[in-house]
């Protein structure tokens, strides 16, 4: 791998690029894996600086850890989708129910639907019921219900359907498109 790395240097120097220009940004490496003991890799070295070993990066806006198991995602995410709830609950009040929804759907959904297509696994039920507690949430401060009221009741008045329905709609959607991507590459 380092090999490899001295050849993009040299492909770089060659056609007069520059890699990590700026050297606060250093390059940075992780490694994906689900093994309970850590196998040691030999250090990897880009414009003559050593590759920072990290256990998680972001990517499109999608929190990525060495184990796959989204946490952090998670956290970030909870974080994000609190901010709105708490915004829909001081407006409760003030604002429309349809605005509220409006307010949810807009801001606040989003973020609990971003990117479920790659972090929906079974390993992963703990972040789906974590999910699934935070729209819950957003229920109760649009309806101004008590916590321990129906979920059920409560998406049924609210038009909601759960994440996991949703993330089961948007998975079959992105198969038939990836059907139809195939079919189209093999009828030409």
């Amino acid at each position: 791998m380092n090999m490899d790395l001295i050849r993009i240097n040299q492909w770089a120097y060659q056609w007069k690029m520059q890699f990590n220009p700026d050297p606060l940004k250093q390059a940075q490496e992780i490694i994906f894996s689900r093994k309970i003991k850590d196998i040691p890799h030999p250090s990897l070295f880009f414009n003559e600086c050593e590759v920072k070993k990290v256990s998680s990066q972001k990517h499109l806006g999608l929190i990525l850890d060495c184990k796959l198991d989204f946490n952090e995602h998670l956290k970030a995410v909870s974080a994000k989708v609190c901010k709105g709830i708490g915004l829909i609950k001081k407006l409760n009040h003030i604002v429309p129910r349809s605005s509220l929804l409006t307010i949810y759907k807009s801001f606040v959904r989003p973020h609990l639907d971003y990117g479920d297509v790659v972090y929906d696994q079974t390993f992963n039920e703990s972040f789906h019921s974590e999910l699934e507690k935070l729209q819950y949430s957003a229920a109760l401060a649009i309806t101004g219900a008590i916590r321990g009221s129906s979920r059920d009741k409560l998406y049924q008045e609210l038009g909601f359907e759960s994440l996991n329905l949703r993330r089961w709609y948007r998975k079959l959607v992105l198969f038939h498109k990836i059907t139809l991507i195939a079919k189209s590459y093999s009828n030409s």
